[in-house]
């Protein structure tokens, strides 16, 4: 009778190979599970959002590109979302909207938030106002030449401007 330990076997008293590698791969797997389940959260949230929605790069060697879109943002840009994620932000600025977005991504890195308005044009070239909330976070860049370093993206929240409600005024009367 042989008591050499067989290939998936260990002697006695000596950790498994096997059992670690076992436990490396269901730890792996629910790593997995885990970041499927958070793109689930973070795909339902982005694509159901009542505003259209950009997540835009604030990296100083490629500011403005468009790292995602949801289908709102290219429904009423009249472009696939294929198709605006090859932009940057400001492809879709009107010219004057476009001169003023350096000074906005300034601004937005340096406070961390911005709200403003901007003039936007569709693929077939008309115009239309958009009301701006853009939070910029850190996070890792996904440009080839900054990968280890941390650069800010935005989410921009875009809507068309409402109009303020007007006040009601209440007479006061005496009594």
């Amino acid at each position: 009778m042989n008591n050499t330990p067989g290939p998936h076997e260990d002697a006695p008293g000596k950790e498994s190979v096997t059992d670690g590698s076992r436990t490396e791969g269901v730890a792996r797997k629910h790593s997995e599970a885990n970041l499927r389940e958070i793109e689930w959260r973070y795909r339902s949230l982005f694509e159901g959002a009542s505003d259209a929605v950009f997540l835009v790069l604030v990296d100083p060697a490629d500011a403005g590109r468009i790292l995602d879109a949801n289908e709102l943002a290219a429904t009423i840009h009249g472009s696939p979302r294929g198709e605006l994620l090859k932009l940057k932000i400001g492809d879709v600025d009107t010219p004057e909207s476009a001169r003023l977005a350096p000074e906005r991504i300034r601004t937005l890195v340096r406070d961390g938030r911005a709200v403003f308005e901007v003039t936007h044009r569709r693929k077939e070239g008309s115009e239309f106002p958009l009301e701006v909330t853009a939070p910029c976070e850190k996070t890792r860049s996904t440009s080839a030449t900054a990968s280890s370093k941390k650069w800010p993206v935005s989410l921009g929240y875009l809507r068309k401007p409402r109009p303020f409600p007007k006040p009601k005024h209440r007479q006061l009367t005496s009594g």
